[in-house]
């Protein structure tokens, strides 16, 4: 090998004149410049992504605001911003890729009827949603990280309704209203971007990412109450608080 020649050469020219130039001690000078050469060498590009178990866990809680980007299938909105908060758990099978499970719950906002001929209907809506994902790291070291992740949720929505109605003829004769109702299972999908970063040496990091998210939901009246929210689509910003494990 080229570089083998080559060192033994260099410490050929390093042996003292007095003693002996043998094979053996040539060998024995260069051996250990050449393991200290080979030791030094980066590791592989492709090991970061090599998949060999569980290597680390993440465990983390989360706050943060969603929007709702579309328009309500019946009322207008009151408030199409909420808040949102959840934990979750994820597992690291290579450096730079993880699959993680989390809740969260997300205030959908408000809608408001307004004054209608013979009543008025505020109603309140919220999301609560188990979640999987994949998340994929193009940087992360010790000290930063940023990456992308592919989510599938099973998502449930219920409301709150409130209000009062009359009869056209004698609106004088008021009557309060106040029900909740909830929907079964629906799907959502979410596509996400963030960047988390250390927090000392103790292995918490403080994670900052948004997220495109869709819901796909029933307009049908849940529990002979309120109608349902109708497919919505949301963005969302999250802080989030982790802790890894190795």
């Amino acid at each position: 090998m080229k570089w083998v020649s080559t060192w033994a050469l260099f410490a050929a020219a390093m042996v003292p004149l007095s003693g002996a130039c043998t094979p053996a001690r040539v060998w024995a000078q260069a051996t250990p410049l050449a393991a200290t050469t080979a030791a030094a060498a980066p590791p592989s590009r492709h090991d970061v992504w090599a998949i060999d178990g569980i290597a680390a866990w993440d465990v983390d809680v989360r706050m943060g605001v969603a929007i709702r980007l579309d328009t309500p299938p019946l009322y207008p909105s009151d408030s199409r911003t909420g808040l949102l908060w959840g934990a979750g758990v994820d597992a690291f099978l290579s450096q730079r890729l993880s699959l993680g499970l989390a809740y969260e719950h997300i205030d959908l906002g408000r809608e408001d009827s307004g004054v209608l001929p013979q009543g008025t209907v505020r109603i309140e809506r919220d999301l609560n949603s188990a979640w999987a994902r994949l998340r994929i790291y193009p940087y992360r070291t010790e000290a930063l990280g940023l990456f992308g992740a592919l989510g599938l949720g099973l998502t449930w929505q219920s409301a709150q309704l409130d209000g009062s109605v009359w009869p056209r003829a004698r609106p004088a004769l008021v009557r309060s209203l106040r029900c909740e109702g909830a929907a079964g299972a629906n799907v959502a999908l979410r596509g996400e971007v963030a960047m988390d970063a250390a927090l000392g040496d103790g292995g918490a990091r403080l994670q900052l990412g948004g997220a495109l998210e869709g819901y796909r939901l029933s307009d049908a009246v849940m529990a002979e109450c309120a109608p349902g929210a109708g497919s919505a689509s949301l963005l969302s910003l999250r802080l989030t608080l982790i802790y890894g494990t190795d």
